[in-house]
Parts: C-alpha cells; sequence; structure tokens
C-alpha cells in the first residue's frame, strides 16, 4: 500500500545545443534547456512561530479585518522551480584580435517558492566590461597635433566600466539604488590650444538613487538623488613623452535632489 505522507515526482531535463558556421568567421549559436531548483531544505519544515501581523495589516489597510496573528512555517508539498532556458547569439570574428558578437537570452520561469519576506521584493544587478582597443588609431586629419600624441588608446573608451544596481519593488513601494564607475579614459588626442596636447578624463564614479511610493494605481510621489557621493570629475594632459599626466582641470555638479509627483490618466 503506497505511503500517502510520500510524494512523487519526476522531471525530464532537455539540453539542445547547435552552431551554424557561415564562414569568413561568422557563426551562430543556439541552446534549449531545461533546469530545475530545489526548495533549501528548511523550506519544508513542519514547525513554524506565531507572531504579530498588524504591521503587515497596516501597510495593506486591512487592519480592521485582517488577522492580528500570523504563523510562518514550511510547506513539504513544495515542488521544484521549473526555468526552460533560450540562448541565441551572432559573432562574427573579422581578425584575429577583433570580433563582434550580439546575444540574447530569455529565462521562463515557473512555481517560484517565496517566503512572503520582505526581502522578497529585492533584486541586483551587476555588469562588468572589458574593452581592448589599442589596435584602433585615432584620427589625425584637418588638425595640428601635438608631438606627444603617438600610441594613445582609442578616445572615449574605457577599459574597465562597472554599474551596479540595487532595486525593490513590493507593494506600492519602490527604491532603486545605482551606481555607474568607468576607468580613466582618452577624451581627445589633441586640445584645442597650444600645445594640443591629449587629454584624459580621469576615473570616475556616481551614485544615484529614487524612491517612489504609489498612493493609488494612478498617483506616485517620490524622490530622486543624483550624484550622491558629490563626486568630482577630473581631466589631466599628457606633459611629456613618458606619458605623465598633470591635473587640468577639476568639475563639481553637486548632488541634487528632485521631489516628483506623477499621474496617469
Amino acid at each position: 500500500m503506497p505511503d500517502p505522507l510520500r510524494i512523487h515526482f519526476r522531471q525530464w531535463l532537455p539540453s539542445f545545443n547547435a552552431k551554424v558556421d557561415f564562414g569568413n568567421g561568422m557563426l551562430v549559436r543556439a541552446a534549449i534547456s531545461k533546469g530545475i531548483y530545489r526548495p533549501d531544505l528548511s523550506s519544508f519544515a513542519s514547525g513554524g512561530g506565531i507572531s504579530d501581523n498588524t504591521a503587515n495589516l497596516k501597510a495593506g489597510g486591512t487592519l480592521a479585518t485582517g488577522p492580528l496573528f500570523q504563523i510562518g512555517t514550511g510547506n513539504r508539498f513544495l515542488r521544484p522551480t521549473q526555468s526552460w532556458n533560450y540562448d541565441l547569439s551572432f559573432e562574427w570574428y573579422f581578425n584575429r584580435v577583433g570580433s563582434l558578437a550580439i546575444s540574447a537570452f530569455m529565462k521562463d520561469i515557473k512555481a517560484i517558492v517565496n517566503s512572503g519576506a520582505i526581502l522578497s521584493g529585492l533584486g541586483s544587478q551587476l555588469t562588468y566590461t572589458y574593452v581592448d582597443a589599442k589596435d584602433f588609431n585615432n584620427s589625425s586629419l584637418g588638425a595640428a597635433q601635438s608631438p606627444l600624441s603617438g600610441g594613445l588608446p582609442l578616445a572615449g573608451v574605457s577599459k574597465h566600466t562597472i554599474n551596479a544596481v540595487a532595486f525593490y519593488e513590493k507593494g506600492p513601494l519602490s527604491a532603486r539604488v545605482a551606481y555607474n564607475w568607468r576607468s580613466d579614459f582618452l577624451q581627445t588626442p589633441r586640445d584645442v590650444i597650444f600645445p594640443f596636447s591629449p587629454i584624459y578624463g580621469e576615473a570616475t564614479g556616481q551614485l544615484d538613487a529614487s524612491v517612489f511610493f504609489a498612493a493609488t494605481k494612478q498617483i506616485k510621489f517620490g524622490v530622486q538623488g543624483v550624484n550622491l557621493l558629490d563626486e568630482v570629475t577630473r581631466t589631466s594632459q599628457v606633459i611629456d613623452f613618458k606619458g605623465t599626466r598633470a591635473t587640468r582641470s577639476a568639475f563639481r555638479n553637486d548632488r541634487r535632489y528632485t521631489l516628483l509627483a506623477r499621474f496617469d490618466f
């Protein structure tokens, strides 16, 4: 006789990968797969605890009708989170040291296990970009050039770029904090005045944040802050053939705060 307390389930997890090479360094890659993630063992706990529920009721505007206590416990009937994953990319290797790639992905996620805690609306995003553009030359047409402008990197390109975002989306509250940083980069191979020396933008970062509260579906109130760290942007100028740089200018844009009200009709 089967045990009614035991839970049985099966998962089929296919995976498909393909590559099409068109020659001349051009190819397409495609992948489809299904994956699962089993909930943490603590999510299956049979025990639990009773706590005050009034804070949640006030936040939801149901203090007069909702239960004053809540119980937190596990759920032995939980199933794994499922995800269908789709990836597609085009790659062009046009040189021994150069390539261009475009990629896209999509995830179809079902049965997400969520305990309903306050951190359930928390998310983050982090990107890092490295660019090596040393094989490209800056234009030297139509203008006087400094004798110090030889062997410079491509203008406008930082080797390292970092973007970090933390956000919270829960009910009527929406908050976002973003920090963007880039390493030093060549602004121009020639200044606009004599001796036309190359100008660099020094490494810099900026922290921005915003908080919005939806009073109704049509009305939102919020505050935005820009350059919260009061970052100073500096430039430097090449002064000798060794590449030595001296400070040329510094700019402070100040912190800026904006109060907003948004209305949808």
